[in-house]
């Protein structure tokens, strides 16, 4: 197991041991094991190298020992469909070169690749000195040996809470995207609830944005 997935791996299990020292903790069903999510970020670590450490490094290697890190993953399933996770029309509005990923030989355009899975991370973490930090990750299957990965992570304390709103912007290989949420904690100031929906939207400058898209009920597990 390398350093990352270490990293990980007592994030995790501090989130679900250390619930006595917390002050606040999310416990919602994950649809994955742990250990399935640990060997997911080690695929993409594997895969995209240190473009997926440099997006989690902060998260990952600066949490207080205590476990200050919420996870939410949202995946599909035999009765959830990919469309159903991630509801995303033009991948390029999120990653315009995302097709030089895929074997030319196997790319016709967004439309036409049959998603067969798709797994969602959103990791909100806070650092020893109080930073503030979120990340999504996405992993698109296509083909039976055949993936797409998306990473994406915020610089410090690029967030906001109003009453009824979460907003962040996340910094992608090819430019920054905007994510928010409904989905407020009824019981904690400034925190996401228990499970999420995000919504996206591309920044193209002076003030433009673009509607990406949507990703449903993410379940989130940990504690602060």
């Amino acid at each position: 197991m390398n350093r990352l997935n270490v990293q990980l791996f007592t994030l995790l299990i501090c989130s679900l041991l250390s619930v006595g020292c917390s002050t606040q903790y999310r416990e919602a069903k994950l649809q994955i094991s742990s250990e399935d999510l640990i060997q997911m970020v080690a695929d993409i670590n594997a895969k995209e190298g240190d473009q997926v450490v440099n997006a989690f490094t902060t998260d990952l290697t600066s949490s207080k020992p205590e476990g200050s890190t919420f996870i939410f993953h949202s995946g599909s399933a035999k009765n959830r469909p990919p469309s159903s996770v991630l509801s995303i029309d033009d991948i390029t509005l999120i990653d315009p070169d995302w097709k030089d990923q895929i074997a030319p030989s196997e790319f016709v355009s967004s439309a036409e690749i049959l998603i067969s899975a798709v797994d969602v991370i959103f990791v909100d973490t806070v650092d020893s000195s109080n930073d503030r930090y979120f990340s999504l990750l996405i992993r698109i299957q296509y083909s039976q040996d055949g993936y797409y990965y998306f990473v994406a992570s915020s610089g410090a304390n690029e967030f906001s809470f109003s009453d009824t709103k979460f907003q962040t912007i996340v910094h992608g290989r090819n430019g920054d995207l905007v994510i928010e949420s409904d989905d407020l904690s009824d019981e904690y100031d400034a925190e996401l609830a228990d499970s999420v929906k995000l919504t996206i939207y591309a920044d193209l400058g002076n003030n433009q944005y673009a509607y990406v898209g949507q990703i449903s009920t993410m379940a989130g597990l940990g504690n602060r």
